[in-house]
């Protein structure tokens, strides 16, 4: 994936409380291929992000939905 790609699953990552940083597959290599890593320093990392975007997509599929006419319902129920 590209810098920007890998920047907004990081960031869409730590919105739902996961860990994940996004830097480049080759250290020496900015302008190279990206991926999410479960920590920063390049020895002691590890490539996640298969892992990371199955969780995100199961994440979107389990997200409630708005009911129809796309959008939320504003009411009091009162108890009979």
């Amino acid at each position: 994936m590209t810098e920007a790609e890998a920047c907004r699953v990081q960031r869409m990552l730590h919105r739902m409380g996961r860990p994940g940083v996004a830097a480049p597959v080759n250290a020496g290599d900015p302008d190279g291929e990206w991926a999410i890593f479960d920590r920063a320093e390049p020895a002691l990392r590890r490539d996640i992000t298969g892992e990371v975007l199955d969780a995100l997509i199961d994440e979107a599929e389990n997200a409630p939905t708005l009911p129809a006419g796309g959008h939320a319902r504003r009411g009091f129920i009162v108890p009979s």
